[in-house]
C-alpha cells in the first residue's frame, strides 16, 4: 500500500509545477499548479489580484470578484468568461477595448517579415 501525502507535500508539489512551468499564462499557471482554469475562479474574490498585462484568455471568471485586478488591461479573448464579474469601472469599457486573436504573435511575426 502506498503512503499517502499530506496537504503540505501536495501544496509543495504544486507550486514546484507552477515554478518550473514555461506557460506564463494565467490559464497555463493554473493548470500547471493543478486548477481547472474552467472552474477554479468562478465566484472568487480575486480582489487586488495583479491581472494587468495578464494572459487570461481560457479563463472563467463568472461572478468573481475582479475589482482593482487591472482585469480591463489583460489579454483576452472569446474565450475568457466574464460573465456577472464585479469590476469597479464601468463594464463597458471591455466592449470598447480590442480582443486581441489568439495568433496574434504570429500575425505581428508575418507582418514584420513582409516590411509593413
Amino acid at each position: 500500500m502506498s503512503a499517502q501525502k499530506s496537504i503540505i507535500d501536495l501544496n509543495v508539489e504544486a507550486a514546484s509545477q507552477v515554478l518550473r512551468s514555461t506557460d506564463n499564462s494565467f490559464r497555463g499557471l493554473a493548470l500547471a499548479g493543478g486548477l481547472d482554469p474552467k472552474k477554479a475562479f468562478k465566484g472568487r474574490n480575486l480582489a487586488g489580484w495583479p491581472l494587468a498585462g495578464t494572459d487570461i484568455r481560457g479563463v472563467d471568471f463568472t461572478g468573481a470578484d475582479l475589482r482593482g485586478t487591472g482585469i480591463e488591461c489583460a489579454l483576452r479573448d472569446h474565450s475568457t468568461i466574464l460573465t456577472d464579474a464585479i469590476f469597479d469601472f464601468d463594464e463597458t469599457v471591455l466592449i470598447d477595448l480590442p480582443i486581441i486573436p489568439e495568433d496574434y504573435l504570429e500575425q505581428a511575426r508575418l507582418l514584420i517579415i513582409q516590411g509593413e
